[in-house]
């Protein structure tokens, strides 16, 4: 079972050097430096359209964002 990787988000900003608005404001007028922290911080999962505009804005794969979750794997 693959879960979101909230670290995903942090990385892919500071490896351009931006802070939470700088990015927020890549992704366009409805993204806000909250929702930013929010996905960051494991408060929030960004929908689908969220992470197409992050894959689209900063050309990374779609798979970046999730990671295989060991605690559900079959044994």
């Amino acid at each position: 079972m693959k879960t979101f990787n909230p670290e995903s988000i942090r990385i892919i900003r500071l490896s351009h050097g931006l802070t939470q608005e700088a990015f927020a404001g890549k992704l366009g007028d409805t993204t806000q430096k909250q929702h930013i922290s929010n996905w960051e911080n494991g408060v929030n999962i960004p929908d689908t359209k969220s992470l197409l505009l992050i894959v689209n804005a900063f050309n990374v794969p779609y798979e970046i964002f999730f990671t295989e979750d060991m605690h559900h794997s079959n044994k």
